[in-house]
């Protein structure tokens, strides 16, 4: 018996046109039809990734690999680990002293040096 599916995005729901194939919409109605719930396991934020879910009608996501989990029906957050101030202070410490490239997410925001 299958309890759940946990999908990645892209390149899997999503294919890379952006867009989501019919076989995958139609497997994705099958498990609602049998009640079985879709889990989102993504790299991206749950704000960049909050819209594509509900329209999957997914019942949980996991965010920002797994920084943050989310109940989508509830819309309740299971589990977050985040760094904190100085943890991110040290990371832009290095960006800068070996001039690397840096994409950080908060909440509502995306940056990208």
């Amino acid at each position: 018996m299958i309890k759940l599916i946990a999908s990645d995005l892209d390149g899997t729901i999503i294919d890379n046109n952006h867009s989501i194939p019919k076989n995958n919409i139609d497997a994705i109605n099958t498990l609602l039809q049998n009640n079985i719930p879709l889990v989102i396991c993504t790299g991206k934020t749950y704000a960049l990734s909050h819209n594509i879910c509900q329209n999957l009608h997914a019942s949980f996501g996991i965010f920002g690999n797994g920084s943050q989990i989310i109940d989508l029906k509830s819309g309740s957050e299971i589990a977050k680990n985040t760094l904190s101030i100085s943890e991110i202070e040290a990371c832009f410490d290095i960006v800068k002293k070996y001039n690397l490239h840096v994409h950080a997410y908060t909440k509502d925001r995306h940056y990208n040096n």
